[in-house]
């Protein structure tokens, strides 16, 4: 489990990349040591960031519902 400040830092740079559209390095590149929990933790920090500017969450993505994508991430189900 990776510290709760990198949470933190990694969240802020990856709301900001989606905020002005920029592109960042894969981020399991740049910290192999994350496991599935700091994803969850990430993901958690990016949506507080998002709602305390502003947005409201009004419902949840699944993600690699599209074939095409599922094939190239090497996954079977979303």
């Amino acid at each position: 489990m990776i510290s709760s400040e990198l949470i933190q830092e990694i969240a802020e740079l990856l709301e900001s990349a989606e905020r002005e559209a920029r592109d960042v390095v894969k981020i399991t590149d740049a910290h192999p040591e994350i496991d599935i929990r700091d994803a969850y933790l990430i993901q958690r920090h990016i949506q507080y960031l998002k709602e305390s500017s502003g947005h409201r969450t009004v419902g949840f993505k699944a993600g690699l519902t599209s074939r095409a994508k599922m094939l190239q991430m090497g996954v079977a189900t979303p």
